[in-house]
């Protein structure tokens, strides 16, 4: 179990720590010349201070939940738990999965046809912006629930792949697949890279987890294949940067220090001052408690009181006005945390922090909350200096899943010797 610690919350609160950190010693001419802005990152003092300590409160949460019990229901010492009908048993919310992102792509070509067009074009920013348009009344929450699911589908399949036959075992990867194509493809449609980049990391962790947990290999043995799949993601990235910008090289480059430095640049902004708080309260809001505003069946009572696109698109502007590139919005999510809650973003951070303790230990023991959510905070953690995912509608439809699964892993499983 110690060979797991490289992906424990400790470690990955190091990893987004040294990744803030590293971002600030860009060379201020080379980031000036792609962003068009100031550069106001390196040898800043206020800034260094900031993340650090950021860092340490979301240590210290995850480090609170990690020294508490962690109460649960144990089997008799050589009994564990397996499908009553394996092939039923995945396919029940394989299926249910694969019909709602068939809805939602059927509604939102319904809303907006031209999008296919537009896609397959390589138009990617109107791709972006007619999605979000022809996206409403869609199933929100089915991109989350897909990507939940899969997670939870690979890591029951590795583990119970002893108790099924040669067919059983070829036809649930079939379907694994088929999600996993599906979830993609929609994602792709959509131009959502925030759903195909953990998707493909919440994959990797657990694979890694079955290596080192399941099969007690070392972890320097899967070193290549998880750079290979670091690789995968960046490159996943640049593909759509690609096709957003037309092909243009300088643009593609942009978006890799937009998505990174920059973020972390306009985090110094925000602690100069420059951000008018007040006009992003709507967007710092739907930011950070988007788990709740944002959930499939509250935001149908709450878009009557808050216009989520006109927030975002306020962001924008909030941050040309600020004297900064306003063609990205971000200012690292611990930013969009303080820029709302100010000395009360200390709580929020603790909070995090203590849910990916108590997730970790989930995760380890391969409980369905843990691996249906795990591997979504390891990624909000590790992508914290980019966009705020803490407190995106992924995180409570996810928590929600992870209930559910929990509960069907009982009911639909029976206890054996092995």
């Amino acid at each position: 179990m110690k060979s797991l610690r490289i992906m424990s919350p400790g470690s990955l609160v190091l990893i987004a720590g040294v990744l803030m950190v590293a971002f600030t010693f860009m060379p201020p001419a080379t980031y000036e010349y792609y962003m068009r802005e100031p550069s106001l990152m390196l040898g800043n003092p206020l800034l260094y201070l900031f993340i650090i300590g950021c860092m340490l409160v979301i240590w210290m949460g995850a480090l609170i939940a990690l020294r508490m019990p962690h109460p649960r229901v144990r089997l008799r010492s050589g009994w564990e738990r397996v499908p009553l009908v394996p092939v039923m048993y995945f396919a029940i919310p394989v299926l249910f999965s694969c019909g709602l992102l068939v809805l939602t792509v059927k509604t939102v070509l319904a809303n907006d046809p031209y999008i296919l067009v537009l896609a397959l074009s390589g138009m990617g920013s109107e791709v972006k912006r007619a999605a979000g348009e022809a996206s409403q009344g869609a199933f929100s929450g089915s991109l989350p629930l897909a990507m939940g699911v899969a997670w939870w589908t690979f890591a029951q399949y590795l583990k119970n792949r002893y108790v099924l036959s040669r067919r059983q075992s070829f036809v649930v990867a079939s379907m694994l697949a088929v999600l996993t194509v599906s979830l993609l493809l929609a994602a792709t449609l959509l131009m959502a890279r925030f759903v195909i980049m953990p998707a493909l990391f919440g994959l990797a962790l657990i694979y890694i987890r079955h290596k080192v947990v399941d099969q007690r290999q070392n972890i320097a043995s899967i070193v290549p294949k998880a750079l290979m799949a670091v690789g995968i993601i960046l490159a996943v990235f640049g593909l759509f940067s690609y096709f957003r910008t037309g092909g243009d090289g300088f643009y593609v480059v942009r978006s890799y220090i937009g998505y990174g430095p920059a973020s972390v640049n306009h985090l110094a902004a925000l602690l100069e001052g420059r951000f008018n708080l007040e006009a992003l309260y709507g967007y710092l809001s739907q930011e950070n408690f988007g788990f709740v505003l944002q959930f499939p069946l509250i935001s149908r009572f709450t878009e009557g009181s808050a216009d989520f696109s006109d927030n975002f698109y306020a962001s924008f502007s909030q941050t040309w006005a600020a004297g900064l590139n306003g063609g990205f919005n971000w200012f690292t999510a611990i930013g969009a945390i303080y820029g709302q809650l100010g000395v009360l973003a200390i709580p929020y951070l603790l909070m995090v922090g203590y849910l990916l303790g108590r997730l970790w230990k989930s995760f380890c023991a391969g409980g369905a909350m843990g691996i249906t959510v795990y591997p979504w905070f390891a990624f909000a953690l590790i992508f914290c200096f980019g966009s705020q995912m803490f407190g995106k509608n992924f995180t409570s439809m996810l928590l929600l899943l992870g209930i559910i699964m929990a509960g069907y892993s009982a009911v639909a499983s029976l206890r054996v010797t092995r």
